[in-house]
């Protein structure tokens, strides 16, 4: 039988942490209605998961996390497919394909600049990897974190050029890099952008 949850009231009013986020009743969430609950209940006592006992406040603590009864599968066995978003979702996927599988028909030379950290190291192993399962071997620069900061740089790029790089895929940087990649694009540099930053103004001018 599941119990009825009430909302209760922000303790003395309080509805925002210190550093001003906002505290959501977890109670008053859509996932906690009966059916829902219900549902989650009676899925958590078929996979016998829990003892019996712990049902139900598990199935409340699981709903207040706004999980549903047709949802709950992948919350308890979580898969990278179904937690990935859809790569065409990406701005400018289709443009940064075509970009690298034309580069790679015509063997042109292929640089990825990575930044120095484990997103940017762990990001371009995944790619090298990728590209050497296609036949095609990848050249790699990750820029000195004490003599050329972060991001890429019209140095960088000055140097990438001189190499004989035709394409270059830049891995966890690239977002905000503005100047530098107005600069490739000046001296014939085509460059795509891979970063999980957030932009706070529109993006740069790049191949994609």
């Amino acid at each position: 039988m599941i119990t009825e949850i009430q909302s209760v009231p922000p303790y003395l009013g309080v509805t925002n942490s210190a550093t001003g986020r906002v505290w959501h009743d977890r109670q008053a969430a859509r996932s906690l209605e009966p059916d829902n609950l219900r549902k989650i209940s009676h899925q958590l006592g078929l996979k016998n998961i829990v003892p019996d006992a712990f049902v139900e406040p598990i199935a409340q603590s699981v709903a207040g996390r706004g999980i549903t009864a047709e949802s709950l599968e992948d919350y308890l066995y979580p898969t990278l497919k179904a937690l990935f978003p859809d790569p065409d979702a990406f701005m400018d996927m289709p443009v940064l394909i075509k970009a690298i599988l034309d580069a790679l028909e015509a063997r042109k030379s292929i640089y990825v600049f990575a930044d120095y950290d484990v997103d940017g190291a762990t990001s371009a192993a995944q790619l090298m990897r990728w590209f050497r399962h296609m036949g095609h071997e990848l050249k790699v620069y990750v820029p000195d974190r004490l003599t050329e900061g972060y991001g890429p740089s019209p140095a960088a790029f000055d140097r990438l050029k001189s190499e004989g790089a035709d394409l270059v895929i830049t891995v966890d940087c690239g977002a905000s890099a503005h100047h530098a990649l107005e600069y490739a694009a000046s001296i014939g540099l085509d460059v795509v952008v891979i970063d999980h930053h957030l932009m706070h103004e529109d993006p740069p001018k790049c191949l994609a």
